[in-house]
């Protein structure tokens, strides 16, 4: 696969101490992003499909397998072609192969 030129903003909001921040990071499509959001048990992001959600594995729920992947709040379905997301130091959250429909806002 060629060099893709398209590149995506990938836009992410923290709030921390009643600040908001609106670091912007711009990414080529394919490549692996890091965005530091905090230790939350679930994320959400706003993209061109709609809001969707993120929630992080633990013990209790990996065994019911409810996360680990973006889901549609609205129709209860995973996300297709969505990046591969995990999270690293329990901090930031990371997508990996992006794509133009995770261009969105993170939270």
């Amino acid at each position: 696969m060629g060099v893709l030129s398209l590149v995506i903003a990938v836009i992410f909001v923290v709030i921390e101490f009643g600040h908001t921040w609106k670091p912007i990071q711009f990414v080529k499509e394919g490549d692996t992003v890091e965005i530091w959001l905090g230790k939350f048990p679930l994320y959400t992001r706003q993209v061109n499909a709609g809001r969707q959600t993120f929630r992080i594995c633990t013990a209790k729920n990996k065994k019911n397998k409810k996360c680990g992947f973006w889901l549609n709040p609205k129709t209860k379905k995973k996300v297709k072609n969505a990046a591969i997301t995990n999270r690293k130091n329990r901090e930031f959250l990371v997508l990996r192969n992006v794509t133009i429909r995770d261009d969105g806002v993170y939270t």
